[in-house]
């Protein structure tokens, strides 16, 4: 970002970003991006702010492929349609067949548990990941991408229905952490990379496996 400005007002940093004022505005609110008296941000302060969202998606993708869900690309861009994310998949081997409740086997039951678990914990790794790189929690406004995860499924599937999105996703937040951490440098790595390059797609496997 060494052509940014040192300092903007969130109408400059929103047309930077692609975004509308509102959404930089809703940002500084939830105490994700600061700002001084909500008026002047510094380069510095966006910087930091970009930094959360790295560890935040990164924590997403390497949870996703430690439990073998296919990860089509992670990206930080906020002015991109759906914000930044990281589409993915479950493993074919372990995808529920969508047979209603009433006609399906034992075995697609217990897929679609499975798969709702694995999309929690996958979740609750943005929000601890986040953490562990910068040290402090977002906002649960910040989360309303990653409860939406969740809720989905619960949608497709309605035995899943009682399920609630954001206390699921806490509920979640140790397990993720402990394969985050077990990553021995990977979320740093990716984190890295994805302020670099704040999109990877056809070379995030190689990125992942450290062969970038």
């Amino acid at each position: 970002m060494s052509s940014q400005p040192e300092h903007m007002t969130p109408a400059e940093l929103a047309t930077q970003l692609t975004v509308p004022e509102e959404t930089v505005r809703d940002y500084i609110e939830w105490g994700e991006l600061e700002a001084n008296h909500d008026v002047h941000i510094t380069k510095a302060q966006v910087e930091a702010f970009e930094r959360a969202r790295a560890y935040h998606e990164a924590g997403h993708v390497l949870v996703a492929r430690s439990l073998d869900w296919t990860v089509l690309e992670a990206s930080i861009v906020l002015g991109r349609p759906g914000g930044p994310s990281s589409p993915m998949a479950p493993p074919q081997s372990s995808h529920p067949t969508g047979k209603s409740p009433e006609v399906a086997s034992i075995e697609d039951r217990i897929r679609v548990v499975t798969c709702y678990e694995n999309a929690a914990v996958i979740a609750a790794a943005g929000r601890e990941a986040q953490q562990l790189g910068t040290g402090r929690y977002p906002d649960d406004r910040v989360l309303d991408g990653d409860v939406e995860t969740i809720m989905a499924w619960a949608r497709r599937h309605p035995e899943l229905k009682s399920v609630g999105g954001l206390k699921a996703l806490k509920a979640r937040g140790a397990e993720a952490r402990k394969l985050l951490v077990a990553l021995d440098g990977g979320l740093e790595r990716l984190a890295k990379r994805l302020l670099e390059k704040k999109t990877i797609r056809n070379e995030l496997e190689c990125e992942l496996q450290g062969r970038a």
